[in-house]
């Protein structure tokens, strides 16, 4: 009879492709014992350290994962097996290693996971009160529009991220921003 050995969990780093894209179902699987506000708060962290292109400060976790204190404390066990924590620092080592790979640098779209880039989409949007910022126009089906595009060496950071209607997202296209303005002048 062939005895099972448990297999502690996450004993080895994760190894994904080298771009952002890291599938929900995946994602999910991997954290499938964590309770809804877990994998919620979860996803939270790694929004922040993605949008921010960095590691999250432990000070700040109750905030980005919208917890009291005492629900922190509660959950910060659970979580900490999915992150690499350096003193106080917290970061999604896969966030981190695929915005420093070559590739995702050199590619025309660093890719975003669907449930993040769901979550970013719904940042912006909700920032930006559904209202398209080249045109004033709101909008109910709202495009998240890189201001300088990916392949002009934009970043997928909120800063460079803004709400438009489909009209003026499509013609802007590829274009910066002040060309853009520029024929439309």
């Amino acid at each position: 009879m062939i005895k099972q050995q448990k297999v502690p969990h996450m004993a080895e780093p994760r190894k994904y492709a080298p771009s952002m894209r890291i599938d929900t179902f995946e994602s999910i699987t991997i954290t499938m014992e964590l309770s809804t506000a877990e994998f919620g708060a979860y996803n939270l962290i790694r929004f922040n350290s993605w949008i921010n292109q960095s590691p999250v400060h432990k000070d700040f976790l109750p905030r980005i994962t919208k917890t009291s204190l005492k629900e922190w404390d509660q959950m910060e066990g659970a979580l900490s097996r999915y992150f690499s924590i350096e003193g106080d620092w917290w970061s999604d080592t896969e966030v981190v290693r695929q915005l420093n790979s070559k590739k995702t640098r050199k590619s025309k779209r660093a890719r975003i996971s669907g449930l993040l880039w769901s979550e970013i989409r719904k940042y912006i949007f909700s920032r930006d009160d559904f209202t398209c910022r080249y045109c004033n126009k709101r909008t109910l089906t709202p495009h998240c529009d890189h201001i300088v595009p990916i392949c002009k060496g934009g970043s997928n950071h909120e800063s460079n991220l803004t709400t438009s209607c489909r009209s003026c997202n499509l013609s802007k296209g590829s274009k910066t921003l002040q060309d853009w303005l520029g024929e439309r002048a």
